[in-house]
């Protein structure tokens, strides 16, 4: 199974870099933007319309997974059998 990984220093640009590691075979899969020319390039060559739609769709996930714990928490009050971790 491939795998690609995406290095940098912000959330944002990693997620660039793993898009970049994964469309582009030049980067072998793995692709670390630490400079000022490779942000910028990335940057133009990005496409913003993509990111924001897994931007919304980071912060649904965010929402679900919160919602699903606050009911696991809901269910198990009062009893001794459920643990978080």
């Amino acid at each position: 199974m491939p795998v690609s990984i995406g290095i940098a220093p912000t959330k944002t640009l990693a997620k660039m870099a793993f898009h970049f590691a994964k469309h582009y075979p030049g980067y072998n899969r793995c692709c670390y933007i630490d400079g000022d020319e490779k942000r910028i390039k990335a940057l133009s060559l990005y496409d913003a319309e993509r990111h924001e739609k897994m931007k919304q769709l980071d912060q649904a996930r965010m929402r679900y997974l919160t919602v699903m714990q606050q009911n696991d928490k809901r269910m198990c009050r009062g009893t001794s059998s459920c643990r978080f971790f």
